[in-house]
């Protein structure tokens, strides 16, 4: 059983590793349309693998990216809006399959930082492949395209009939937990356009950030480290406009904020919850994640995007701090 399982948590590694390899979107306005539609389908998303099974979810968004992979070379925008389509639907049930796998194995407490590492380690592989030629977006297609259909015949493990979203959205603390996840991961994708081709290199010290986080928060507590790290990204996020160094310290803090956020998400709600909470605060956070991308395209813009993000920390420091031996069992 526990074969059979890391051979199909491996198998969606793969998946997501190839989604995030055609994901990168060339440009200001293709940035934004990714982060609209990614966000935008969370919700629709857990309704679909509901319906049809995690299996089949990821299989149909496959062969999504492997369309948005053809299409990056052709029409930026509308690769753009079906890559980010695919990654909400992918995205969404791979937290269920590989949480799930991974509760299994006995190793709950690492899902949260699993899942951060690998986004940051799929950020990075995104920013590399900026500017390649076509061949490399034929090649992903492709590779998505075989790796679908190897997933298709693998059982279909993972199928929730009631997703709860009532009582996702009856939490107020997850629309003050939303502020803080739309600047994350605003920042976090401001990285690709940014930090592309052989600047990606700065973008390593970003993919350790993960477990380095997992340890300051159990010494200071998630809240005090959501505060932290907004304040950081707020001010590295100014000096990263003249700067192009502080672009790694800017991807550092965005991990730290983006991982302490689920964190604190995972201590709000059940784990039978966790899944349908993180696709309503995604939700939540899409005008403000639009905006802050927006803003971070000028100097004058980062100025905005940093008040944006201590208005952030301040509203977070208004939810309550969870219980710390219960935060330790879970990261």
């Amino acid at each position: 059983m526990r074969q059979g399982l890391g051979a199909l948590v491996s198998l969606i590694l793969v998946g997501y590793l190839l989604i995030m390899m055609g994901a990168a979107p060339i440009g200001l306005g293709p940035l934004m349309m990714l982060t609209a539609f990614f966000l935008g389908i969370q919700l629709p998303a857990v309704f679909l693998s509901s319906k049809i099974g995690s299996r089949d979810s990821l299989v149909v968004s496959m062969a999504i990216a492997a369309m948005g992979a053809y299409l990056r070379s052709i029409n930026p925008y509308l690769s753009a809006a079906v890559t980010g389509a695919a990654m909400g639907i992918y995205f969404t049930s791979m937290v269920s399959v590989v949480g799930l796998a991974l509760g299994i194995m006995g190793r709950t407490r690492h899902v949260i930082t699993s899942y951060v590492l690998l986004l940051s380690g799929g950020l990075f592989i995104a920013s590399l492949s900026l500017g390649l030629k076509n061949a490399y977006d034929y090649a992903v297609a492709g590779g998505l395209l075989a790796a679908g259909l190897l997933l298709s015949l693998s059982p279909n493990i993972l199928k929730v009939h009631s997703i709860h979203l009532r009582q996702a959205i009856h939490n107020k603390d997850l629309l003050l937990l939303s502020m803080a996840m739309a600047v994350s991961w605003s920042y976090l994708m401001q990285l690709m356009p940014r930090l592309h081709g052989i600047n990606a290199i700065l973008m390593l010290p970003m993919i350790p950030a993960a477990v380095l986080t997992r340890y300051l928060i159990r010494l200071a507590g998630v809240r005090r480290i959501i505060a932290i790290s907004l304040i950081g990204l707020s001010v590295s996020g100014v000096f990263a406009e003249v700067n192009m160094g502080t672009a790694a310290l800017m991807g550092v803090f965005a991990v730290m904020a983006y991982m302490s956020v689920l964190v604190m998400l995972s201590t709000l709600v059940s784990p039978i919850l966790f899944t349908t909470s993180l696709a309503y605060i995604y939700e939540l956070s899409i005008v403000i994640s639009i905006i802050i991308e927006y803003a971070l395209s000028s100097f004058v813009g980062t100025i905005v995007a940093a008040i944006i993000c201590f208005a952030a920390a301040a509203i977070t420091l208004k939810i309550r701090e969870p219980a710390k031996i219960f935060e330790e069992k879970i990261i």
